[in-house]
């Protein structure tokens, strides 16, 4: 595509990171992510990732450079980008502290030099979200949604095959089928039996 917006949806198994996993982790794994997608919505896009000497000690800086770095790799494409996070639980224990849910709020909200390109975050995985909102105090909690996402349409799944697979409509219709029968339209499992075509 040149010289259009174009919104790039990035699913993220959080599950998928490793159990140590720390927020320098997670902000590389969206990094990854959101390129891999990019790669697969813009023709000629390429995104090399930063040397270790180019980087700082903070993850937020980081990423957000890093996400400078990926606009600039679309062009004349004007992206923004949605990340799904799957299994929020991930990064609601010990090892992502107060201080990484202030971060998310901070590119969420905070002013736009952090936002080199514009973000959305939808945190899935209700049972553990609560956490997120369980202090008063919690930025993310005090500005959030919560939205019940039920289970794709038959249509969804269909849609979902055509662009990420890149078939056209008939050919996509038979994989969109035998998903949608395996998983029922659930949206982490019809993912992951997509990625495994």
């Amino acid at each position: 595509k040149i010289l259009s917006s174009l919104d790039i949806p990035v699913f993220v198994d959080l599950m998928r990171l490793p159990v140590e996993a720390t927020p320098d982790d997670f902000f590389d794994f969206l990094i990854s992510s959101a390129a891999a997608q990019c790669k697969r919505q813009i023709n000629g896009f390429t995104f090399t990732c930063p040397t270790s000497a180019e980087r700082s000690s903070d993850s937020l800086t980081n990423f957000v450079f890093d996400l400078d770095l990926l606009n600039k790799a679309c062009a004349e494409v004007n992206i923004k980008i949605i990340f799904l996070l799957d299994e929020a639980k991930r990064v609601l224990n010990d090892r992502f502290t107060r201080g990484f849910q202030d971060n998310i709020f901070a590119l969420l909200y905070g002013d736009s030099e952090l936002r080199p390109v514009p973000l959305s975050f939808v945190f899935a995985g209700a049972q553990h979200l609560y956490k997120l909102s369980e202090d008063s105090t919690s930025p993310i909690g005090s500005r959030a949604a919560p939205i019940i996402i039920r289970n794709l349409t038959k249509d969804n799944i269909l849609e979902y095959c055509i662009h990420y697979l890149g078939e056209n409509e008939s050919s996509a219709q038979l994989y969109a089928d035998f998903v949608y029968k395996e998983t029922g339209g659930h949206a982490g499992l019809m993912n992951r039996v997509v990625e495994e075509i």
